[in-house]
């Protein structure tokens, strides 16, 4: 348990003496139960935020009083949605890991690739991941519920959305911007390091995967979010 907490230290400080251990060593469960523990937290302190922005969509299209109604009656689904990050953490890494592993396959891995050394790199990654949603959620308590006032604002951490006059006014092209930010190019170097170490591919070529991976990702984000924004209760409305 030990190297496994060292490894999610290491994974900041010193990646690829991580990955090595890792590499002989694919254990992800510690590194789970860790990361999941900090997501809950995260996801547990943003409720009163993501609250404020729906009521306030609410409030514009059925009246403040009815607002109030519905976001209490939807309140517990919050908490049992908080409830289940641990789950929805384990089946992106799955997909992540399968995409990933299969790709590196393609690209002429070694024979001795394990999927599992692949998910348990890929689940040390998420420790960046985790820390750009714990300083999120510090700099929105530090703002207060009340700076809430469109979905663009619950992302406290600036990319080069930071260009865009008004971050508000096309969602999708927020989302693309916001997601190319310092903690992400973080999560992309890593991950890079560690699909390096998994593979032996070298730095150029796993930088290749990792990103063209990492930029379908953020393509179904937005994708996502503009189909949400352009329904009759988007929030781009």
């Amino acid at each position: 348990m030990v190297v496994s907490f060292e490894n999610l230290f290491l994974v900041i400080s010193s990646p690829p003496k991580a990955f090595r251990n890792l590499r002989e060593q694919p254990k992800w469960l510690v590194a789970f139960l860790f990361i999941s523990f900090l997501s809950i937290i995260a996801a547990w302190r943003l409720i009163p935020f993501s609250e404020q922005l729906s009521y306030q969509i609410l409030a514009q299209r059925l009246g403040e009083e009815q607002a109030g109604q519905a976001i209490s009656m939807v309140e517990r689904l919050k908490y049992i949605e908080v409830a289940f990050v641990p789950i929805g953490l384990l089946l992106r890494w799955l997909v992540l890991t399968a995409v990933l592993y299969f790709a590196s396959i393609l690209l002429s891995a070694p024979d001795e690739l394990k999927f599992k050394s692949v998910y348990s790199l890929v689940v040390h990654s998420e420790t960046i991941l985790v820390l750009a949603g714990l300083l999120n959620v510090i700099i929105l308590n530090l703002k207060g519920v009340y700076s809430i006032h469109a979905p663009a604002d619950l992302q406290a951490i600036v990319g080069l959305d930071f260009f865009l006059k008004n971050r508000a006014s096309n969602l999708s092209l927020f989302t693309l911007l916001n997601a190319i930010n310092v903690f992400n190019i973080w999560y992309i170097a890593v991950l890079t390091i560690g699909i390096s170490v998994a593979t032996g591919f070298k730095k150029f070529k796993s930088a290749i995967l990792v990103t063209t991976v990492w930029l379908l990702g953020v393509g179904f984000h937005v994708a996502l979010t503009a189909i949400s924004s352009n329904s009759p209760l988007g929030l781009g409305n």
